[in-house]
């Protein structure tokens, strides 16, 4: 039997008080009126004490509804719990199935592989009796076709090792180390080559890297009052940029301007785009950049330039003598055979490759890698083609 004692201020509370914790079989006992002791007491008014009992079994069908009560406030807890789990199990069910079928086509693809390795290897170049190299790496020029031939001699060769040994024959400088001012004045880059190859969205790229990722002050000047808008898009980029800007019609105002921002860290260049043939228009940039001997002149091409052009375009802006090689459009040149003749004529280091329009995103470091893989697309993919969308 289970006996409880209870104390409260008023009977009908004390019974709803002993129904609710021993349920309706209980019984009251007994029950007094307790009298208020001290002040205190007397102000908070009298108590009632009440006794009650519970017997046996009606105390056990007590632990049997609390216990129901109490495994369906905890199942309705769980629940969702539970619920969770079998979605995730579904889930990584799916997963399973998914990485099952994958595993299965690697190993039929792998059978396969297998089974063509016990054929007789097909020659990664083919090498006519000659000892020249033909077929898609006619293009290249004698002394690097040797290199390959040398090197696809080597038993076990593959592409990867002609990439490596037409790799090592290109010049790339990964960038260029812009620097803080010295107190001896800013470095001063002049972007110069024919008209449309984008130097001004290069020349863009290249203050937003200084500005934004090297935290340097630059400053921006255009020869290039001859195309419409170019100097109204260079300026927009500078005011985005934060840096200054100014337009220059002939060398005595280009000697001013660079006087000027003599305290920046990175002074940039947009030249006039000029044809390779267009001599006068050539002849032109050439005398305004002769007022600033601290300028470094950066050739500016198209990744896709026929060799021809290519020649033309080293003979014509070759008189500034420039120290080094951008190459744009990369992303729209699924064809670079005027490459290797470019890259071996002009013998300057290719600093950068650009890929798109975005500023400054667009703007990659040249590695030597890359420059084989676009020359020889049959030995690597061109890394900065945009993907085909599917039909």
């Amino acid at each position: 039997m289970i006996v409880r004692r209870y104390r409260g201020k008023s009977l009908e509370s004390l019974r709803e008080t002993v129904q609710r914790e021993l349920g309706e079989g209980a019984v009251i006992v007994s029950s007094r009126k307790l009298g208020a002791e001290g002040l205190m007491g007397k102000i908070a008014g009298a108590e009632f004490e009440v006794v009650a009992a519970l017997d046996d079994a009606s105390a056990e069908e007590l632990d049997d509804s609390r216990q129901e009560a109490l495994v369906e406030k905890v199942a309705g807890a769980v629940k969702p719990q539970v619920m969770s789990i079998r979605r995730e199990i579904k889930m990584q069910d799916d997963k399973l199935v998914d990485l099952e079928e994958k595993m299965a086509t690697m190993c039929d693809q792998l059978s396969r592989i297998e089974k063509r390795s016990h054929q007789a290897p097909a020659p990664v170049i083919s090498i006519s009796s000659g000892g020249e190299a033909k077929g898609p790496f006619s293009h290249l020029p004698a002394e690097w076709r040797e290199a390959l031939v040398a090197a696809a001699r080597v038993p076990g060769a593959g592409p990867t090792q002609l990439l490596d040994s037409l790799a090592s024959r290109l010049s790339a400088a990964d960038g260029i180390l812009f620097r803080r001012n010295s107190g001896e004045g800013p470095d001063v880059f002049a972007l110069v080559g024919p008209t449309g190859v984008g130097k001004t969205t290069t020349l863009a790229k290249l203050a937003a890297f200084a500005t934004l990722r090297r935290k340097l002050s630059c400053a921006l000047i255009t020869l290039d009052t001859f195309r419409v808008g170019g100097a109204d898009q260079l300026r927009e980029y500078a005011r985005l940029l934060g840096a200054d800007f100014s337009v220059v019609f002939s060398g005595d105002e280009l000697r001013r301007q660079l006087d000027r921002v003599k305290d920046r860290d990175v002074v940039f260049i947009d030249t006039q785009g000029r044809a390779s043939r267009d001599r006068a228009g050539v002849e032109t940039v050439c005398k305004i950049l002769a007022t600033a001997p601290e300028c470094t002149p950066v050739l500016t091409l198209p990744a896709n330039i026929r060799a021809g052009d290519a020649q033309q375009a080293l003979k014509a802006w070759g008189r500034l003598d420039p120290a080094c090689l951008i190459l744009t459009k990369a992303d729209e040149s699924g064809c670079c055979d005027g490459l290797p003749s470019l890259l071996q004529q002009a013998a300057i280091p290719v600093v950068y490759i650009t890929h798109g329009q975005r500023v400054p995103e667009d703007l990659q470091p040249a590695r030597a890698e890359s420059l084989a893989a676009m020359i020889c697309p049959e030995l690597a993919p061109n890394p900065f083609l945009p993907a085909e969308n599917p039909e």
